[in-house]
């Protein structure tokens, strides 16, 4: 009976994420959003179809930009920025964002056309959900499917990014999906994690320390870490290749390749990073509330005092201390990124963050609220 109640929790969780994530795709098509809106996950799509009709990186859009940029420096007598697509080692137009995010659309795209990415972003919100549902019972020791539900589709943003495709859903459901699988298949899940950073570059700097987040206090510790490292260090592999293979080298990236214009000339223009004091130090009200901000979006993230407060007596201490400690360094560079607010309705930077904060949220509600389900 046991074993049955847990698959009814799991199975009555998977269903209500689904419904859920459906009626919110109908409410955004009735308002007129589209499923590939403008902007940087719009050209993600483009290079998906470019793929599959004829096998190149290179979409005729990419050209178009590049020839209306130039002409607008020229005209203008101005710099003129873009940031769809960089030069590879070849001097051809390669995309700059998420790569992996197109070629895994592709199957999509074929048999099914736009709607395939659509279809796409349900199966991952899915595997991202599941896989939070099941770190958050072990956090909590117990199965929560209402508490966990509420969490993560009404105080997170991650309806916000269901309908129309994105990238960020999708560095975030690798992260945190082979966070999950770690526990039971170290090197496969450790892979997935490290495919995150195939996604958006900076997940490195989650991926390395949740390696070491599970913490087996057996003989065996030590030769599961190092099937951990072996995976991420596979995934690490391919992101250093397709950089070698684009841009000349293991270390450079697409956003140090980028294309400007000035005065009709092309020059490289370097895109922000982060660790940047003036903007870490400055607009932490609107970092915080604003439309761009934390809170107005990510309301569960109002819990993390009182998680902080009744940290000592959770369960799961080192896991969810290195979680805890990721998702805050992370918050903290992003927030010193020159960039930070390049997102809209929540920050979709910090999507992955919120989500290593989520089950250490629903671990102190089981605490808190014994009875809540």
């Amino acid at each position: 009976m046991g074993g049955r109640s847990v698959i009814d929790r799991k199975g009555f969780f998977l269903a209500a994420v689904f419904v859920l994530s459906l009626i919110f795709s109908a409410m955004r098509y009735l308002q007129g959003v589209p499923l590939l809106p403008h902007g940087p996950t719009f050209n993600v799509a483009e290079v998906t179809k470019s793929l599959w009709r004829a096998g190149s990186l290179r979409p005729e859009r990419f050209d178009q930009i590049y020839r209306d940029a130039a002409e607008l420096s020229r005209t203008t007598g101005s710099e003129v920025w873009q940031d769809v697509f960089a030069l590879d080692i070849r001097g051809e137009l390669a995309p700059k964002h998420s790569l992996v995010s197109s070629v895994l659309a592709v199957p999509f795209y074929a048999l099914l056309g736009d709607i395939g990415f659509w279809v796409l972003q349900q199966l991952l919100v899915m595997w991202l959900l599941y896989s939070t549902y099941c770190i958050a019972t072990r956090v909590a020791g117990r199965s929560m499917p209402l508490t966990t539900l509420v969490v993560t589709c009404l105080l997170s943003p991650v309806l916000l990014l269901s309908h129309g495709f994105s990238y960020d859903l999708h560095g975030c459901a690798f992260l945190i999906g082979g966070l999950n699988l770690m526990h039971q298949r170290p090197s496969l899940g450790a892979f997935l994690m490290s495919l995150s950073i195939l996604v958006r570059p900076s997940y490195i700097l989650l991926v390395c320390p949740l390696i070491c987040a599970l913490y087996e206090q057996t003989p065996q510790r030590i030769r599961v870490l190092l099937f951990r490292g072996a995976g991420a260090a596979l995934g690490l592999v391919i992101f250093f290749g397709v950089n070698y293979l684009l841009w000349g080298d293991p270390f450079t990236t697409a956003y140090e390749r980028l294309p400007g214009f000035r005065n009709g000339e092309l020059f490289i223009s370097p895109h922000p990073l982060g660790l940047d004091l003036h903007t870490f130090v400055g607009d932490w009200s609107a970092k915080l509330w604003g439309r761009q901000g934390i809170l107005p979006f990510t309301p569960c993230v109002a819990l993390l005092p009182l998680v902080l407060l009744a940290f000592r007596h959770q369960r799961e201490r080192w896991f969810q201390g290195v979680c805890l400690f990721a998702a805050l360094a992370y918050t903290l560079y992003i927030f010193s990124y020159p960039m930070w607010m390049v997102t809209d309705m929540g920050n979709r930077f910090l999507l992955a963050a919120t989500f290593l904060f989520i089950p250490s949220c629903i671990g102190f509600v089981a605490k808190a609220l014994p009875a809540s389900r």
